[in-house]
């Protein structure tokens, strides 16, 4: 967990946190939530950002996508301040520095949602018209050495939450700078016809974790 967390400077709007609460009510993941501060750089100086730190059980965290629990979490309920998501045995050391805006209370009647919330990863889909158009544009960005791309996919259970449409970029910054390749690449995604969903983005080096399937796009 990040240092540096403190005592909060404002309080959580009563009509936010009733919505929050009644949220982790009917869910049976999260153990946890907390409202602290953490100083952050500003123009006079350091100011308090606002962050809702959330916990979940230490092996929950460690054995399914944290990330993916994050951003649905996000999905569905607004939130005050940064969210940020971390093992409970963390989160319970600010008791004593935050305010705990939600934790278990009393037995409560109903199924709980589990907050299903994982990733999937799927090879992007082009034509060859598509990558020869991407190609041309790459062979003129120095340092562009592989392109590949991937459908990442949030779903809750078996329902479809967001699609986000990922580039990885094989860069050698000995040929080239990296933030003009990246926005040159942007563009060339663009110009060819490859960027077909609203939600994309580009990441230096290419992946790592083998559950990310990806196509080959350009090398």
């Amino acid at each position: 967990m990040r240092e540096g967390f403190g005592p909060p400077t404002e309080t959580v709007p009563v009509e936010d946190l009733l919505l929050l609460r009644g949220y982790f009510d009917a869910q049976s993941r999260v153990c946890l939530v907390v409202w602290v501060s953490h100083d952050e750089p500003g123009n006079d100086g350091l100011e308090p950002d606002h962050h809702t730190v959330l916990g979940v059980a230490d092996r929950s965290f460690e054995e399914r996508d944290a990330e993916a629990l994050l951003r649905g979490v996000e999905h569905e309920v607004r939130l005050p301040g940064w969210v940020d998501l971390f093992p409970l045995s963390d989160v319970e050391t600010l008791r004593t520095v935050g305010t705990i805006l939600w934790e278990p209370g009393a037995p409560r009647i109903g199924q709980l949602d589990p907050l299903d919330f994982h990733y999937t990863w799927d090879p992007v889909e082009s034509t060859e018209e598509q990558r020869a158009s991407f190609a041309a544009f790459l062979r003129t960005i120095p340092g562009v050495i592989c392109v590949e791309g991937t459908y990442q996919r949030l779903w809750k259970a078996d329902e479809l939450v967001d699609l986000t449409m990922q580039l990885f970029i094989d860069f050698d910054a000995g040929r080239g700078g990296i933030e003009d390749a990246v926005r040159r690449v942007e563009t060339a995604w663009e110009e060819s016809g490859l960027a077909r969903t609203p939600n994309r983005g580009c990441s230096l080096g290419l992946p790592g974790d083998p559950r990310i399937k990806t196509a080959v796009l350009y090398e």
